[in-house]
């Protein structure tokens, strides 16, 4: 049971950095499959979106807007409960628009991961909130 876990957390865990990595790199759709087909994804400040599609057109409209983003996350607490998953992690932004205005965002984000069928671990549920006492910044790698 101790081995599964540690795979399972292993997964969860490199989902973070792989779409932080499809992001960057403008692979949007790359990102399909971390997120269930009926997600429900809710941005800081932003609508509430449902499903997949919903959720990687708002991406992809932000990649396109022509700002340049860098995002670090790292995990705070993770429980992982049969097949299902809890994970806050703290994370820091930073977006250079194409005018040069520079803006540095911090906050949370509370993540609920489903395991399907196939063993994979998708994100289910998103949240994130700006908060005031996460100090991980961008450059403290």
């Amino acid at each position: 049971m101790i081995q599964t876990l540690d795979a399972d957390r292993t997964a969860i865990l490199s989902n973070g950095e792989r779409w932080i990595n499809h992001y960057q790199a403008g692979e949007i759709e790359r990102m399909r499959d971390l997120y269930e087909d009926d997600a429900l994804v809710m941005p800081n400040g932003s609508p509430l979106l449902r499903g997949v599609d919903e959720t990687l057109a708002f991406f992809a409209r932000n990649r396109r807007s022509g700002n340049e983003v860098s995002f670090r996350s790292e995990a705070e607490d993770l429980v992982i409960e049969g097949d299902r998953a809890y994970l806050v992690t703290q994370y820091s932004m930073r977006i250079a628009s194409s005018e040069g205005t520079l803006t540095e965002l911090t906050g949370r984000t509370f993540l609920v991961y489903r395991k399907g069928a196939d063993a994979m671990w998708r994100v289910w549920r998103d949240m994130d909130n700006s908060a005031p006492d996460v100090t991980l910044e961008i450059g403290d790698q």
